[in-house]
């Protein structure tokens, strides 16, 4: 990932003077390489209302911190059930076949009189082909989709949806990470606030802990 070293940080980082000794691993570093068994451990962990600065990249350390998204967490139903009412479903190119028994029945009458089957010369039935949803750029094209049509322009680098180490049923909408902290990168508080009543957010935006880079990365 990209390394940001902005001079300014924005207000929702720690000031240099917080002390943060309490923090466990990954929120610190350490030498023990975290496995899955600590992760119910981190799962456990609240969000920050504000990001301890240890968890901020820097360009001459060996290892660089977990991934963290300041945002709003959300349920993915939500935001599908808002891709497919505006025709926005994304879907994967490749192509599964469906095991289920009762299409079975109907694809077996339909194809009954059929001697071939070019893709298939054993004629084992596969179920009907289906395009399966891509449901993270679907989220996403969602959330993009909110902003574009009530008039907010957000930098190319917010608006990311992630699955969270700390709620894996939920995502979390970043407005910005611990990687990019330059101004540029950084949405302005209305932006933000009026994010959080389009989302149907009841709290406020957090530092959440990404599901997939959670620990500490050469």
């Amino acid at each position: 990932m990209h390394i940001s070293s902005p001079k300014v940080l924005p207000s929702t980082v720690d000031g240099p003077d917080m002390n943060r000794d309490d923090l466990e691993p990954p929120f610190k570093w350490s030498a023990k390489r975290l496995g899955h068994a600590d992760a119910y451990r981190i799962a456990a962990t609240p969000p920050f209302d504000t990001l301890p600065r240890c968890l901020l990249p820097r360009v001459h350390q060996l290892e660089n911190p977990p991934l963290m998204h300041y945002g709003y967490v959300v349920l993915p139903k939500f935001l599908l059930a808002y891709a497919e009412e505006h025709g926005l479903m994304v879907m994967f190119r490749k192509t599964v076949y469906s095991s289920d028994e009762e299409d079975k029945d109907e694809q077996d009458e339909e194809d009954k009189d059929k001697e071939e089957v070019d893709d298939n010369p054993n004629n084992e039935y596969r179920g009907p082909k289906i395009s399966p949803c891509n449901r993270t750029a679907t989220m996403a094209a969602a959330v993009h989709h909110m902003a574009e049509q009530h008039g907010m322009k957000f930098p190319h680098t917010s608006l990311v949806v992630r699955y969270l180490l700390q709620r894996k049923a939920c995502v979390v909408v970043g407005m910005y990470n611990n990687y990019n902290l330059l101004p540029r990168d950084i949405p302005s508080d209305e932006y933000i606030a009026r994010m959080g009543e389009l989302l149907r957010s009841n709290d406020q935006p957090k530092w959440h802990l990404d599901a997939i880079d959670w620990r500490w990365e050469p």
